[in-house]
């Protein structure tokens, strides 16, 4: 059996790698596609990562919409709208969570179910040497405008922090590196492989959450944060809704950074106390056994055994 999972390119994806590490142990084949690929794939189950699709559903031929997030800014509620009205019918959706599905308005009976991102389980193994520290702050993903990083990024261009090193793991920077060239602090590196960002990860002394305060990003769950809490890592954060929430849930002791960045100084960064919070629950293996889609996909294919 072979499950195709249909990339966009347009954003970071932990679900292509946990995914097909989960479903390839129980005898599936798992392929990685481009939407223009799916077509040469002999496949059974074909997993969307949403964006858009108006493919017609194929006889024999599974069909999963999972929506991650909510469209983004500008014009995000007609794209919402758009989404729900044309987007073809799935066998069933996913939603990252309840926020992310009350973004639209489907209105037919297609099952769905919600289903978080996971942490690879290597993460959470002990760490038994600890690499050199080679940076003291290291920041992973989107740096596009709509983040509203350069705060973040002119804080390491003035005297308190220009002696400090960012690592900003990330891609499509080329502008903003450029604009930041002659700040020898602030260093750009990638896109990287999934599996050198946990080295990264554990070559800095901080970790960096920098989310805006505004929706969609305040109700979304942040994989850097979950990544760098999986490295033990200690976590500078902005303070808003997720990760207020998380850490009632989860616990764990962070840096919350004040909205005008004013507290944001080594001094009091490096005298905090810091504390990582319960993952056991944020595993892929957790995550998706609980979410229901394993049952659902039983009642397709009920040669499948997840056990």
């Amino acid at each position: 059996m072979t499950f195709a999972f249909v990339q966009t390119n347009k954003a970071f994806l932990p679900a292509l790698q946990g995914y097909p590490s989960f479903f390839s142990r129980f005898n599936i084949r798992c392929e990685v596609v481009d939407k223009d690929q799916l077509g040469l794939v002999h496949r059974q189950v074909e997993w969307f990562f949403m964006g858009t699709d108006l493919s017609k559903p194929r006889e024999g031929i599974c069909k999963i919409h999972e929506y991650i997030s909510p469209s983004m800014p500008p014009l995000a509620s007609w794209k919402n709208l758009y989404k729900s009205i044309f987007n073809s019918q799935p066998d069933c959706r996913v939603f990252k969570n309840q926020y992310v599905r009350s973004a639209f308005t489907f209105s037919d009976k297609i099952p769905f179910f919600y289903q978080d991102i996971g942490i690879d389980p290597e993460w959470l193994s002990p760490i038994v040497t600890a690499p050199e520290k080679k940076y003291d702050f290291i920041y992973i993903g989107d740096l596009s405008e709509r983040r509203n990083t350069e705060p973040m990024l002119k804080c390491f261009t003035q005297p308190g922090f220009k002696d400090r090193t960012l690592l900003l793991l990330s891609k499509n920077y080329t502008e903003l590196q450029e604009r930041y060239r002659q700040y020898p602090n602030i260093i750009f590196r990638g896109p990287v492989e999934k599996s050198e960002v946990r080295t990264y990860i554990l070559q800095s002394r901080f970790g960096l959450n920098f989310i805006p305060d505004i929706p969609p990003f305040n109700a979304l769950t942040s994989t850097k944060f979950l990544e760098y809490a999986a490295c033990m890592l200690p976590i500078v954060t902005t303070d808003y809704a997720w990760v207020r929430q998380f850490h009632q849930q989860y616990g764990g002791q962070y840096f919350f950074l004040r909205p005008d960045l004013s507290n944001f100084n080594w001094e009091q960064i490096s005298n905090a106390s810091y504390k990582s919070p319960d993952l056991q629950s944020w595993t892929w293996e957790h995550q998706i056994r609980s979410s229901g889609i394993l049952e659902f996909l039983q009642t397709k294919f009920p040669e499948l055994s997840f056990s």
